[in-house]
């Protein structure tokens, strides 16, 4: 059985000493919630991100850098032709290089100029994926069969 639960007489110990030994006095507690007044507090602006489920990046000059050279390598392997790749390869080598230049969050969230760093780590994981989905459908390869001459119509053709 646990001390706490036994009663007083059972335990063998003074009051004085059973009193330091408490878990938790009404000074430092807060009886509402029970909670202690450090968790209370509420955190900094480099503690959460203000997006639910969004968690603060502990590193993210490195996580957006490992992430944007993923993206370019896996571009490099398409087609220069290919429309995705001119495109996304603009837009990733310019946040690449504002990554790389610049030294504070802010001023990588201001430049780039699309939301918080934790929200552009998720469009860079987002990318990757598509950039690697893309690898594998080819779209910049010539349609198998010619596509029906109303295809992109609209009322579709009787």
């Amino acid at each position: 059985m646990d001390r706490w639960l036994k009663p007083a007489s059972v335990r063998k110990c003074k009051l004085t000493e059973t009193l330091s030994e408490l878990p938790c006095t009404s000074s430092d507690t807060d009886w509402t919630n029970n909670t202690p007044p450090q968790q209370l507090q509420e955190p900094g602006p480099e503690q959460t991100t203000g997006l639910t489920g969004l968690v603060v990046s502990k590193h993210p000059h490195h996580t957006l850098g490992i992430l944007y050279n993923k993206i370019l390598r896996s571009l490099q392997k398409m087609p220069s032709n290919a429309a995705y790749r001119k495109y996304t390869e603009k837009i990733i080598s310019e946040r690449a290089r504002i990554v790389e230049t610049t030294s504070t969050v802010s001023e990588i969230e201001n430049n780039i100029g699309c939301g918080q760093v934790e929200e552009l780590i998720v469009q860079a994981e987002n990318e990757l994926v598509l950039a690697r989905k893309m690898l594998g459908w080819k779209p910049w390869e010539p349609l198998v069969q010619d596509a029906t001459p109303h295809q992109w119509a609209w009322p579709p053709a009787k």
